[in-house]
């Protein structure tokens, strides 16, 4: 079917890496790395097509690695490697963690719900931010149902964050307290502005102080997430309100 709306789109046939694909199966998340290195001493990797949605899973728990290489006959082939639970949750959903967890399965779901996808912070995020449920659905499909970028801090761990997304949204997605007190980013080790647009596998430094006096008003048209930009209008709203009890 992908191949189909690829086509439908009007791709050129060359570039279409997964016309023959093959898909390895191993027991587990080491096993997936060995077996990637073994084929890439056979098979040169094309690598701009290479991803890792193991380190990170797609929004909708689509987990596997995917190379593409040159293959013979001059064709290329897409390899995909992932574990025999890996394939299940591809396949079957969430309703996966009961056949794999037997007993636990709600919980372990919870859990890596909770600690492998970022989706779900924002959407609690969201929830809590957003007045009532339109602004709640208006802010999930603003924010979540666009196109994502996905960036490292300074520990090489992925942050997710929505398309054009600056180094203030990345400061207010590490903590309320870095995004307030930010002073300057270093963007793959250049110091840039404030409103730098991030782009894909940029690596990301933020610099911050105590004495910053905060967030200034400005940021809430540059940012694009909906934390940050609350987490702004609060700073200022606080402000204001005690300003007004002096």
């Amino acid at each position: 079917y992908s191949v189909y709306q690829k086509i439908k789109n009007n791709y050129n046939l060359y570039d279409i890496h997964n016309l023959i694909a093959i898909r390895v199966i191993v027991d587990d998340i080491k096993a997936c790395y060995h077996a990637l290195g073994n084929i890439h001493s056979i098979y040169h990797p094309f690598n701009e097509k290479f991803k890792d949605y193991i380190s990170l899973p797609r929004t909708n728990m689509y987990s596997s690695i995917h190379t593409t290489l040159f293959g013979p006959e001059e064709r290329f082939v897409q390899a995909q490697i992932r574990t025999k639970d890996m394939e299940r949750i591809n396949n079957y959903g969430l309703t996966a963690y009961w056949h794999i967890n037997k007993g636990l399965g709600r919980l372990k779901m919870q859990e890596d719900l909770t600690k492998k996808f970022q989706f779900v912070k924002s959407l609690n995020e969201i929830n809590s931010l957003s007045i009532d449920n339109s602004e709640f659905v208006y802010n999930v499909k603003k924010e979540l149902f666009n196109k994502n970028i996905y960036v490292y801090n300074a520990k090489g761990e992925v942050i997710e964050l929505p398309e054009d997304s600056t180094p203030i949204d990345f400061a207010y997605r590490v903590d309320e307290y870095t995004g307030n007190k930010i002073i300057s980013a270093f963007v793959n080790d250049e110091l840039v502005a404030l409103n730098h647009k991030l782009k894909n596998q940029d690596r990301i430094k933020i610099i911050t102080a105590d004495y910053s006096i905060g967030p200034k008003i400005e940021w809430i048209d540059q940012v694009k997430t909906v934390y940050a930009k609350r987490k702004i209008q609060e700073h200022y709203r606080n402000n204001k309100n005690n300003d007004l009890k002096k």
